[in-house]
């Protein structure tokens, strides 16, 4: 297995404004998914690292507490 160096052309730098339209964006489709199939979510687990924001993101925006 060969290693790869990565750098900053490997990084999608987005600004905090598009991450929360992106959010909205998603916690909307999440929100859709469950009233078209009559289901509801008990909690959010993100995976950690890359998943603990957005994860945070849709619990909060779930009102999940």
């Amino acid at each position: 297995m060969t290693s790869r160096k990565f750098t900053a052309d490997d990084v999608n730098q987005m600004s905090w404004e598009e991450f929360g339209t992106l959010m909205d964006k998603l916690v909307d489709k999440i929100q859709d998914f469950c009233n078209s199939n009559n289901i509801s979510f008990d909690a959010v687990a993100p995976i950690l690292r890359n998943g603990a924001v957005p994860g945070t993101v849709i619990a909060n925006k779930l009102q999940f507490v």
